[in-house]
């Protein structure tokens, strides 16, 4: 990429935009390679022709509506920064394949035409390869389109395809930092399907990255030797609030990832953006530079970042550790003089770790190399012989790495050996040992080596011994396959691009106890073979006694009698291979490939859970609503971790705080009996409450959020101050009160100016619709206390998304059997069923005299008979474009809810 210079209303009264539901998404596989394309002087002209051409198609006052730009030659500039997006670089001669998950292939090119013809027609510019042998041409041209920070070809003028729609094919392109080439991938889709999607992601989707930080490694040594390495947290964008109705873009290590309405500027680590600028122009402001190492001072772990739009809007994160390996992302703080903070709680801020082991702060999944530690490996390459060893060695010749001489009589040193296993932003967990013998004179440079650890794909397969990648730069790189290196956890959370928002199930994962699921009483069937149901999330269930369900089985349906002292007849209801996936404004998940059917040897027992938003509910519990075919069993899981935070009242003259969601209201003298923060007295503080150690809560303008997923309630507040000049003569505090079990209090951070305390308590549990006990995780010996499982019937009912009430439940229905004796009961039932049969007699004739409807009508019972279609999802940010694919896009969201 070259550049020319430097995502009705919502709860929060934004509008919603209308997404187009996608289904499921295919397993990668790798693309063909790409030529490189120089650019000419002709060529430069032609850029500034296309600039001018794509300029000119912007409606008047485009800036401040929606920013749409077209382009047919695979050239197209944004004007916000003159960024020039050339992507003629994925353009290839040889064109680009990918199969489908059914084993269709598409075939298409960027920025060209296809070089044979496709179902009797030359020139097109994709094709459809059917698994009858037969083509589709599902384009004769495409158009690379930039549509508010979004970049997609799209594929237009097909073969036609049923009511009066054309083939088309959509291509949408996502920003991603990785140094590696990575694999397209394909949305599944229905047979009858005219619009097809594919997803690619790729450095040319990015703004130009600043020199500091296109190969920067992001860590820092403390005075231990201990790396600290935060480059894994510039996977993902996070949207933090700013507490006045908009809120920021932040990442670290990378600048924040351009895409749809993420339009930031060049460099940009902390983004604020203006949610009531309609003005693209005015909307997104640079508040910190990307910084491309972090840096200790006074014992914590810190990033600064230097504003390069505004002296006096800079920001600063602090990286807290969080031993649970959940990653909550940044948190705001608060404006000190110049300067934005933040806190960011991750287990990459931890300095205790396993041996030989780290985690992924995404997916908390922990690859631990431990098990090769201490084998000392020799390779030979380009005739030279090189040693290293893993985490440990016992060899004194050489501890570590070094190359070897013909005769084993010398070494040379290219680092010395540690444990600390890193994690890549790549997904390669890797060995880096500094420190080794002078490779540069002049320079006095050490030699290192870094270990990269593959994923080992060929399971079964003779594992290939490691090689050396690269032996420049006084830098030896060594990459080595095995096994350990495989990322097993799915996604557990997704983006709804419709709301902006991330809807993360990550706090439902139990490594305690299995969930027992609740059946829904109009499965009597089910009842009456007392059967019970054990699920996890995104995981697999942990092992019990007497609870024989096939390993790695994230579900898993067994009898259990009373007389029976351990459940029988158990079977796996799936395996968790599909990310989470985003449909209207519930969360889905499906575990696949269980057990045969008993009823139906072809097919495989599956299961899919429906989260939705309920305050009250807590972590909830599933309940069995369905079983389909008997052999797909549907749940339902009320819950609140993905229910968005909510600013609750507070009430000053009673010092009360009352959340309308949850209908609960605290005193915050029952949980501050004094109405007071007791803190360290500071006797040089103007302030007289500092200089007490004791700051009064009731008389402050409390700002009050109720975050559920962390089930806590997160109060700001000032007191006067004036020597606090930096932040207009305040103190800021920041109160986290948490649900727990049991009353505790504590400081994380006090300064002059600024102040951070945690409150514990089981007072505050009703008000964030949580239990101060293990909440929701169900054991198979004890259910949980969770809300009753739905009664009457098994059909189900969205809630009101403006509602999310914690009580949502399905419909009851009340026996409508007559008392015996009454005649007139069982007349009225009759009418009524009659008028009924009329009324729907009469619908379905004026349905099905549109020819389309019938079609339609018909095309439904044509499908797969699934419900919703999965498969693995790579990141959130694909599983959130699966939602919300470019706006230009027409097909009805009805027509690709499969």
């Amino acid at each position: 990429m070259s550049t020319s210079g430097g995502d009705g209303h919502g709860r929060d009264g934004r509008a919603v935009e209308k997404s187009i539901v996608l289904p499921r998404q295919a397993p990668p596989r790798r693309t063909t390679t790409s030529k490189l394309i120089t650019t000419t002087a002709a060529s430069s002209f032609q850029l500034f022709l296309t600039v001018v051409a794509a300029v000119a198609l912007l409606p008047a006052g485009s800036l401040g509506s929606s920013l749409v730009l077209n382009s047919k030659n695979c050239l197209v500039q944004e004007p916000l920064y003159n960024i020039t997006f050339n992507l003629t670089t994925l353009d290839s001669d040889l064109v680009h394949h990918i199969k489908s998950d059914i084993g269709e292939t598409f075939t298409f090119d960027v920025c060209d035409h296809l070089k044979r013809p496709c179902n009797g027609v030359s020139g097109g510019a994709a094709c459809l390869l059917r698994q009858d042998k037969s083509e589709v041409l599902l384009a004769r041209e495409s158009t690379l389109q930039l549509i508010d920070g979004r970049l997609h070809f799209n594929f237009s003028g097909g073969d036609a395809c049923r009511n009066g729609k054309n083939y088309s094919l959509d291509i949408i392109l996502m920003c991603s930092y990785s140094p590696e080439p990575e694999p397209m991938s394909v949305v599944p889709y229905s047979d009858d399907q005219c619009n097809y999607f594919i997803f690619w992601r790729t450095k040319h989707a990015c703004a130009p990255l600043p020199e500091r930080v296109r190969a920067n490694e992001c860590a820092v040594r403390d005075a231990s030797g201990h790396v600290f390495n935060l480059l894994p947290l510039s996977q993902l964008n996070h949207r933090v609030p700013d507490r006045n109705g908009s809120h920021f873009s932040v990442t670290a290590c990378k600048p924040v990832h351009y895409g749809h309405m993420t339009m930031c500027p060049i460099g940009s680590s902390v983004c604020h953006v203006n949610d009531s600028e309609s003005d693209y122009t005015k909307k997104y402001h640079d508040y910190g530079q990307t910084d491309a190492n972090p840096t200790i001072e006074e014992g914590k772990l810190i990033m600064n970042l230097a504003s390069a739009e505004d002296k006096c809007q800079n920001s600063k994160i602090f990286f807290e550790c969080d031993e649970a390996a959940t990653d909550f992302g940044p948190e705001y703080l608060g404006k000190e003089g110049c300067t934005h903070l933040f806190t960011w709680r991750t287990s990459l801020a931890c300095k205790k770790r396993e041996f030989c082991a780290v985690v992924d702060p995404n997916s908390g999944f922990v690859f631990n190399m431990s098990s090769l530690a201490g084998n000392q490996i020799k390779l030979v390459e380009a005739n030279r012989t090189y040693e290293f060893a893993i985490c440990k060695t016992t060899d004194t010749q050489c501890p570590g790495s070094c190359e070897v001489s013909s005769t084993n009589s010398q070494t040379v040193s290219l680092g010395n050996i540690n444990a600390d296993l890193q994690y890549n932003i790549t997904g390669a967990p890797y060995l880096r040992y500094e420190s080794g013998a002078v490779c540069n004179q002049s320079s006095n440079a050490r030699w290192s080596t870094k270990i990269e650890f593959i994923c080992e794909t060929d399971k079964g397969q003779t594992t290939p011994p490691p090689k050396v990648v690269e032996n420049t730069g006084c830098e030896l790189i060594v990459q080595l396959e095995t096994e350990l290196a495989c990322l097993r956890n799915i996604s557990c959370s997704a983006m709804n691009l419709s709301n902006d928002r991330e809807l993360d199930l990550t706090p439902l994962i139990s490594s305690q106890r299995n969930y027992l699921a609740d059946i829904n009483d109009t499965l009597t069937a089910v009842k009456n073979k007392q059967q019970k149901f054990f699920l996890n999330v995104c995981r697999p269930l942990l092992s019990e006694f007497g609870l024989g369900c096939r390993g790695g089985s994230a579900a898993c349906v067994a009898e259990q009698r009373p007389s029976d002292k351990t459940p029988t007849n158990e079977l796996s209801l799936g395996y968790p291979d599909a990310s989470l996936v985003v449909v209207g404004d519930r969360a889905h998940l499906k575990y696949l490939r269980g057990d045969h059917c008993p009823q139906d040897n072809a097919t495989d027992l599956s299961t899919e859970i429906e989260f939705y938003c309920a305050p009250k509910a807590g972590h909830g519990n599933p309940i069995l609503q369905e079983i389909l075919h008997d052999c797909h069993y549907r749940f339902e899981w009320p819950t609140n971790v993905i229910c968005p935070g909510v600013v609750a009242e507070f009430r000053s003259k009673t010092c009360e705080i009352f959340n309308a969601e949850t209908g609960a209201t605290i005193a915050l003298l029952k949980i501050f009996p004094s109405g007071e923060l007791q803190v360290s007295p500071s006797k040089g503080s103007v302030s007289e409450e500092l200089k007490r150690g004791k700051i009064q809560l009731c008389d402050k303008n409390l700002t009050a959020l109720v975050d559920y997923k962390e089930q806590a309630l997160k109060v700001h507040f000032t007191a006067k101050d004036p020597s606090c000049e930096g932040t207009g003569g305040n103190i800021n505090v920041n109160l986290h009160v948490a649900c727990a079990a049991s009353e505790n209090f504590e400081v994380n951070e006090q300064t002059p100016c600024h102040l951070v305390v945690t409150q514990l308590s089981p007072q505050i549990c009703d008000l964030v619709g949580a239990t101060a006990a293990s909440d929701g995780t169900g054991s198979s010996t004890e259910k949980p206390g969770t809300p009753p499982p739905t009664k009457g019937t098994s059909s189900t009912t969205t809630p009101d998304p403006k509602d999310h009430g914690g009580d949502s439940k399905q419909p009851a229905v009340t026996d409508a059997t007559p008392a015996q004796g009454s005649s007139g009961g069982r007349v009225g039932v009759i009418l009524a069923v009659l008028t009924l049969v009329s009324l729907a007699g009469a619908g379905g004739f004026l349905l099905l005299r549109n020819p389309e409807r019938r079609e339609y009508l018909r095309s439904l019972f044509r499908g797969r008979n699934v419900l919703v279609q999965y498969s693995r999802v790579r990141t959130n940010e694909e599983a959130s474009l699966l939602m919300h694919p470019p706006g230009a896009l027409s097909d009805s969201d009805d027509e690709m809810l499969i």
